[in-house]
């Protein structure tokens, strides 16, 4: 950790199931790479969703560890009685003046926006205040630990705060609510806290096979995007009968983030065969700003950049939308280390417990354990490591080899009478015949009798 430069305080909101997804895999890497997240207080968390405890393929606990969402990081944007309200939808002026007259029959929402982005936008006007209350908190966590993050990683903390909103711009909760969030977030956060806002909006590629209207509603959140990001426009809402409750006329002539990133599934190199890997590289980019020196980089490169879409193009479009890849491999040193640390710990600790007391001499472990364990015992009674090298073909040791050998000449010689003073020719003549298998002269080992070439092969298998 003593390489790393600086650090932004930070919060990551998410909307929508895609935005779960992502807050759920940056929780994962932090707790990899630091332990757990209460290591690194300088970053927090908020999930906004129209759905209540949306699942995500992502497994929630991580070397033992809940990573999943506190109560207090999740807003249930719920609309229980939309049909009282829309009954007398003229009443409400700031609803009025957007809500179209087609959806007026929508009863609630309570299991999502149907990726219908109306419905996205609905949700957040009515819970404005919780969602507005409940940033609030999640930011006022991240200040305060300069010491801590200087004592415990020796990190000297950068002035300001970086945010992030991640979502979709295919369903209806993450499109329909991003630019609310947005130009909201330059109202809840003063300049004096030098805010930082940074967009991940993932294209509809991603969601192949999910039908047009991803497509319908990725479009139509684009040319918002576009709209808003002129100079010559404003984003003027109203989320209650309250004056109070609306944006700024300072903040609602600025661009709605002052980076934003479109995110695809494929380039002219590349295609991701899936939502999760494309999530995946969204996550680990957010979390290299918490890593290694690559935040450092990062803003270099992006400072370094902003000059040239601080003009519109030829036609007077803005050109301020950027994309990433990551392109570099990082062996996760530390993990692994901690992960062998850990298998040697276990392992020690299995040694101390075991209750089996350990022999007096280790000349007796290494007789009655080590060797007979590897098949290399000698002793008067016990022959393993001569009978493994003139092991033959068939398994048998070649010293019961002849021993048969010398069991079938007595039999031949009973079976023909043999008469003693025969019986030394006799003998003479099979030896000879045997012999031809101990042949061992030559220098070359290849050229020896079949029982020594043989034993040399057993040799040189049991060496290693």
């Amino acid at each position: 950790m003593a390489d790393y430069i600086g650090m932004t305080p930070t919060v990551v909101i998410g909307l929508g199931g895609t935005g779960k997804e992502v807050l759920i895999k940056v929780r994962r890497m932090i707790v990899e790479t630091y332990g757990s997240l209460d290591a690194l207080p300088i970053l927090s968390f908020l999930h906004i969703d129209t759905e209540q405890n949306a699942k995500v393929s992502e497994p929630q606990v991580v070397l033992k560890q809940d990573i999943s969402l506190r109560p207090a990081e999740q807003v249930w944007a719920k609309v229980e009685d939309a049909k009282a309200i829309l009954n007398k939808l003229s009443a409400y002026e700031h609803l009025a003046e957007w809500f179209p007259s087609q959806l007026k029959g929508t009863d609630s929402i309570l299991a999502g926006a149907g990726q219908i982005r109306s419905l996205g936008k609905f949700a957040f006007t009515l819970n404005y205040q919780n969602i507005k209350t409940s940033f609030n908190n999640v930011r006022s966590r991240i200040v305060g630990h300069e010491k801590f993050m200087l004592d415990r990683w020796g990190v000297q903390l950068d002035k300001g705060v970086n945010i992030f909103i991640v979502c979709s711009l295919s369903g209806g909760t993450g499109s329909g609510m991003v630019l609310d969030i947005a130009y909201n977030l330059r109202d809840w956060v003063p300049p004096s806290d030098l805010p930082q806002s940074s967009a991940y909006l993932v294209l509809p590629g991603a969601f192949a096979g999910l039908g047009d209207r991803v497509v319908a509603n990725a479009y139509t959140a684009l040319m918002e995007l576009n709209h808003y990001s002129r100079n010559d426009t404003r984003f003027e809402t109203q989320y209650s009968p309250n004056p109070s409750d609306r944006i700024s006329p300072q903040s609602s002539q600025d661009v709605p983030f002052n980076f934003c990133y479109l995110v695809g599934n494929s380039n002219d190199k590349v295609t991701f065969p899936s939502l999760n890997s494309v999530l995946e590289m969204v996550s680990q980019n957010i979390f290299l700003d918490f890593s290694s020196g690559f935040s450092q980089y990062k803003k270099l490169v992006r400072d370094n950049i902003r000059k040239h879409w601080a003009s519109p193009d030829s036609k007077g479009y803005p050109q301020n939308f950027i994309s990433f890849g990551l392109s570099s491999i990082q062996f996760p040193v530390e993990r692994v280390l901690n992960a062998c640390a850990l298998r040697l710990g276990r392992q020690l600790i299995t040694w101390w417990s075991n209750p089996t007391p350990a022999p007096a001499a280790m000349r007796d472990v290494i007789k009655t354990e080590i060797l007979p364990n590897l098949r290399l015992a000698e002793s008067e009674n016990e022959h393993q490591l001569l009978n493994s090298i003139s092991l033959g073909d068939n398994m048998k040791p070649y010293s019961k080899e002849v021993a048969d050998w010398v069991a079938g000449l007595r039999k031949r010689r009973s079976d023909l009478n043999i008469p003693l003073e025969n019986l030394q020719r006799f003998i003479s003549v099979e030896q000879d015949k045997y012999k031809s298998h101990f042949y061992d002269s030559d220098t070359d080992p290849r050229r020896w009798s079949d029982y020594f070439q043989k034993m040399w092969d057993n040799l040189n298998q049991l060496i290693p």
